[in-house]
């Protein structure tokens, strides 16, 4: 009996048997979470360093920024020291003013006979000749070891000119004036109703002289920007106390000569934080031909003061916040040698793990009006 197999559809075959799915496994799910963990680890890293190159590039702009601002300061200062407007013929010092007195004003021994000196200085604190503690610049707002520089001149932008007879001006109450011709002048503190007169004539075709603002500036290093109690920095030897919010910062200060409520006086104006110590040659004059000869650290008694006709100005500037894991061995030379890092950790506010970065800031001034007028004696 022949017998034949019936050949079924496609159609109606049985169906094969799917293959379950059976998910992740224990240990593949244990690779994929560690490999999660490194990603996030090595994003979480480079976030991090972003972070904190970013904050050191800030704390670096900031100390350029302010050592820049500083030394253009000084620059401009030292160049403008001894502009008298027209009064020219200046008289030779007869002593070492005190750069802080405000009385008397006309006289050899008054602000119209420290005129002589357009450029003083001091490595110190002249506390035996000077007045200015009266305003702010005493032993606990000076740091030790810094020079003080102090600046005279007249604003270069006069309160009037030109103007007629007819013109009405004011001036600030109290504050020194300057109105010169190249034989005489007037130097007071009221020039609307004092000495000055709109007849005083320059001399010259241009009429009128005008009347500028007579400016007193002096530079100095405090251990802090801004004292707790108002008054005075309260920085101990280790560089801790309650200023600037518990962290006390050096900063470049500067008194300045102007009026109050119609008194002479001077005030404190803090220019640049984070400026630890200033350094200062002078380039002194001796043949008489306008250009420095040699430059030195103090160039003596008063006659020597008038011969300085340039000054090196060395600052050094640190970050006004430390860099943890960063120690500063370096050693900074501010124009009388290496002077160490560590000479001045002892000074600013310990950092705990960490250290300040600091940079130096150079440049040779040159004072334009003293150096012509003794070349052209």
């Amino acid at each position: 009996m022949n017998m034949k197999l019936a050949i079924l559809p496609i159609s109606v075959r049985p169906l094969a048997r799917t293959r379950r799915e059976l998910g992740l496994s224990l240990v593949e799910l244990m690779i994929s979470i560690a490999i999660g963990l490194i990603l996030l680890l090595g994003i979480t890293s480079l976030i991090v360093r972003q972070s904190n190159t970013r904050n050191e590039m800030e704390k670096s702009s900031e100390q350029i920024e302010n050592g820049r601002y500083a030394i253009q300061l000084l620059h401009d200062d030292i160049e403008h020291a001894g502009f008298y407007s027209y009064y020219y013929n200046l008289p030779a010092p007869t002593s070492m003013y005190d750069p802080c007195q405000v009385s008397p004003i006309m006289g050899s021994n008054g602000l119209e006979g420290a005129m002589s000196l357009p450029i003083m200085a001091y490595g110190y604190l002249p506390t035996t000749t000077s007045t200015c503690g009266n305003y702010g610049l005493t032993a606990q707002n000076y740091k030790p070891g810094t020079w003080i520089l102090v600046v005279r001149r007249v604003d270069t932008n006069s309160i009037s000119y030109p103007f007629t007879t007819s013109t009405a001006f004011t001036a600030n109450a109290g504050a020194v004036y300057l109105q010169a011709n190249i034989a005489s002048h007037v130097l007071d503190t009221s020039p609307n109703t004092g000495n000055f007169t709109l007849s005083f004539n320059t001399n010259t075709a241009k009429g009128i002289a005008p009347i500028f603002q007579y400016m007193v500036h002096v530079y100095f290093i405090s251990p802090c920007d801004v004292p707790a109690n108002g008054s005075y920095c309260q920085v101990a030897a280790n560089g801790t106390g309650p200023d600037d919010n518990g962290r006390p910062i050096p900063t470049l200060k500067r008194l300045d000569l102007t009026g109050v409520n119609g008194t002479t006086t001077f005030t404190v104006t803090p220019l640049a934080e984070g400026i630890e110590d200033m350094q200062l040659q002078f380039g002194r004059d001796y043949n008489g031909d306008g250009y420095p000869d040699s430059y030195v650290g103090v160039p003596g008694a008063a006659p020597g003061w008038a011969g300085v006709v340039s000054v090196a100005v060395n600052l050094l500037a640190m970050n006004t916040q430390c860099t943890l894991g960063y120690t500063d061995n370096n050693s900074y030379n501010l124009g009388a040698g290496l002077v160490p890092a560590s000479t001045y950790r002892g000074t600013v506010a310990p950092c705990t793990n960490g250290d300040y970065k600091r940079h130096v800031f150079s440049e040779v001034v040159r004072a334009t009006n003293v150096s012509e007028r003794l070349a052209q004696q």
